[in-house]
């Protein structure tokens, strides 16, 4: 979309006052290298850029060293700053927009993201001989943990959202009781006071299930990110294109962390979301029309004029 609206002012010869500028941040997503929004947040000053290049995946390859591999580890400085400001364009992941069938989301902020990597140890014994009270099943505890963090929510704030997405089970044989256990957590919200509850709140709960099953426990923080309020000044400006382009829009959240999150700490910044199909994401069956594409995409080439051409 950033590249179809600067080629399409190009094409008409459309000028501007301030110069635009197009960026593709790596590792957004971060799942081999967390934590995630790693170019942006070293772009902002969020995180050391030896840090991120030191980073390891399960398999103890650096960051840096895969950046190097496939011709992505530059030399050149990023450009200066100050920057005027940031826009992005994104599926929303999400069933708000879908829902209520609105064609554009006007993001006004960005929810925090904290993510945890729980180990629990037990002892490692057969699966026939071993009475069921002398057992110390990792396992077990793990799923006790996990079904208490499905509740949290319930019992904190009911916007606040929990995730378990992996789980490493040792040694993984169907006759053996399982000594080692690792998982994931993955909480957010909007506030951080709400936050930090749910970081204790986790972390009671895997302690507690724990101990019912006579385990060693481990904790440790794989990284996340605070929450956000986007520039109105820049969300006034995606408004103003919505309405002369006659699109229905709906001023919302997002639950999914993105680069313009770090942008916001450099300068004003706001997003435009594009529905998504039945609000599907990350799965097989993500779909966003390219009716809503092209939406978002004029959306964004409106709101872009706006700012670029402020004084």
């Amino acid at each position: 979309a950033a590249l179809e609206t600067v080629r399409s002012m190009n094409d008409r010869g459309i000028e501007t006052r301030r110069p635009i500028e197009v960026v593709n941040w790596t590792n957004e997503e971060g799942p081999r290298f967390p934590p995630s929004m790693l170019g942006s947040g070293v772009f902002a000053g969020a995180f050391e850029r030896d840090f991120a290049y030191a980073i390891r995946d399960a398999e103890g390859l650096r960051f840096g060293d895969e950046l190097e591999r496939i011709g992505y580890r530059g030399d050149i400085p990023c450009r200066p700053r100050p920057l005027a400001g940031y826009l992005e364009l994104h599926v929303e992941q999400g069933p708000a927009l879908i829902s209520e069938g609105i064609q554009i989301g006007i993001v006004e902020g960005i929810r925090g993201i904290t993510w945890l990597r729980i180990t629990m140890k037990g002892v490692r014994d057969h699966a026939g001989p071993t009475p069921m009270h002398m057992r110390k099943d990792a396992l077990v505890g793990a799923a006790r943990a996990i079904s208490a963090i499905r509740d949290i929510p319930g019992k904190l704030d009911p916007d606040l959202v929990t995730t378990v997405g992996e789980l490493s089970v040792s040694p993984g044989a169907i006759n053996v009781i399982p000594d080692r256990v690792t998982f994931s957590v993955d909480f957010r919200h909007r506030g951080e006071a709400v936050l930090a509850r749910a970081h204790d709140a986790v972390i009671e709960a895997a302690e507690a299930a724990a101990s019912a099953e006579g385990l060693e426990i481990e904790v440790d923080p794989l990284g996340g990110s605070t929450p956000v309020a986007f520039d109105p000044g820049v969300t006034g400006a995606i408004e103003r294109a919505c309405s002369e382009g006659g699109y229905s829009s709906l001023r919302l959240w997002s639950a999914a962390g993105h680069d313009a999150r770090y942008a916001a700490d450099l300068c004003p910044s706001a997003m435009i979301f594009a529905p998504s199909v039945n609000g599907k994401s990350h799965a097989e069956d993500e779909l966003t029309t390219w009716e809503d594409a092209a939406r978002g995409c004029e959306v964004l080439a409106g709101a872009l004029l706006t700012l670029a051409n402020r004084s």
